[in-house]
């Protein structure tokens, strides 16, 4: 029974909505700091996949061979190469960046960045050509569908051009995403070895 006009615990005093108010802000999850080195990493890799795949799909490099023969022959003969590679980088990067804020306080330390983007990059020359591999496989964009829209909307050269862009794009979104699983992976096996080694994260309500 209660006693009419009995006083409140005064706040701070213990009582069980001051003890809530305690843990409130304290639990709120910790998102990471952010890495500007990984941002910007993560950016060029995509500039440079978009970049060449445009190139590749719509045979830009031509122009480039005629104003510099030298350095259009090398990029040509790369520029495959340097499309599945920043697709490959571009997944890893976003991975990383992914699994950062999915793990909030324990991946927050800038170190499990740096030690996950040196992982990716050793781990770039393998991981390509078997992203490449994997997108080849399965369903892929409907050829004739996308072709008939696209010219009738872009009259035929545009139209085929278009569609050779779009084939490209969509061949490095699906490099992009099995890269993407690596680099979770690879960000996932950092943190893990960051804990197996002892270090120690506050816990949610210190």
């Amino acid at each position: 029974m209660t006693v009419a006009g009995a006083a409140s615990p005064p706040p701070g005093s213990g009582g069980a909505g001051d003890s809530a108010r305690r843990r409130g802000p304290a639990a709120a999850p910790a998102k990471p700091a952010r890495s500007a080195a990984l941002e910007r990493l993560t950016a060029l890799a995509f500039l440079v996949g978009l970049i060449a795949a445009v190139s590749w799909a719509t045979g830009a490099m031509t122009l480039v061979r005629a104003a510099r023969p030298a350095l259009g022959a090398w990029l040509a003969a790369r520029q495959f190469n340097l499309m599945v590679g920043g697709a490959t980088a571009f997944g890893l990067l976003a991975g990383i960046r992914a699994a950062r804020r999915c793990a909030g306080r324990a991946g927050g330390s800038p170190a499990e960045a740096w030690l996950a983007m040196a992982a990716a990059a050793l781990a770039l020359a393998p991981l390509t050509p078997l992203c490449a591999a994997a997108a080849r496989l399965g369903p892929h964009v409907s050829g004739a569908a996308i072709e008939s829209l696209l010219v009738g909307w872009m009259a035929y050269q545009g139209g085929e051009r278009a569609l050779k862009i779009v084939i490209a794009i969509a061949y490095c979104a699906r490099i992009a995403v099995y890269a993407a699983i690596a680099g979770a992976a690879l960000f996932a096996i950092v943190v893990a070895a960051a804990i197996a080694g002892g270090r120690a994260y506050p816990s949610a309500g210190s």
